[in-house]
């Protein structure tokens, strides 16, 4: 992907810690903006160890953040843009616990970067391989103290374009029926 995106640069690394195995990379306009500070964590009771495994995951999971500031050609053209932090992520597909365990150390993360940058807004996105309603996993990020908001919840327009909020679709294409599913993975 990379090599097609020449203007642009990315924080991250793979889930075994290398570059040969998936990303939850943070692609950015280098000439646009600068990471202030980034790293990735693994979803895992040992979060600094490159390639761990959490709780009852099948996979290493991983979660990639940076803290971004306008570059500072964008500073000397006036840009009124404040700092912002992307967090992306993607949780295990077959451990319940392990997702569990992976909201909470992603709450956890969280609070400590607003901790260190306290007027900074973030931004978390990524696949949970978990469904809103009644589950633990959405419960854990947006309750509680620092609660995360849902940026459909809050959105003044809810315009899904005919589509069913979700992006399961199976590897079945574009032509997946989502009332076939109801957002478990399999």
């Amino acid at each position: 992907l990379s090599e097609g995106l020449d203007k642009y640069d990315y924080e991250g690394c793979c889930r075994l810690g290398g570059e040969e195995d998936e990303y939850c990379a943070i692609f950015y306009k280098a000439d646009k903006f600068h990471v202030i500070k980034g790293d990735t964590i693994w979803l895992s009771q040992q979060p600094q160890e490159a390639g761990s495994i959490g709780w009852d995951a099948m996979y290493p999971r991983i979660a990639t953040w940076a803290v971004f500031e306008p570059s500072q050609s964008q500073r000397q053209q006036g840009s009124n843009k404040e700092a912002f932090g992307v967090i992306s992520t993607h949780f295990d597909h077959v451990g319940i616990e392990a997702r569990k365990e992976s909201a909470k150390l992603i709450k956890n993360l969280i609070d400590d970067l607003q901790s260190e940058y306290p007027s900074t807004p973030f931004v978390l996105c990524g696949d949970f391989n978990s469904i809103k309603t009644e589950n633990e996993v959405y419960q854990t990020l947006t309750t509680g103290d620092e609660a995360l908001m849902d940026a459909w919840s809050e959105a003044e327009v809810l315009d899904d374009g005919g589509w069913k909020r979700s992006t399961m679709h199976k590897f079945e294409g574009l032509a997946f029926d989502g009332c076939m599913g109801d957002g478990t993975v399999e």
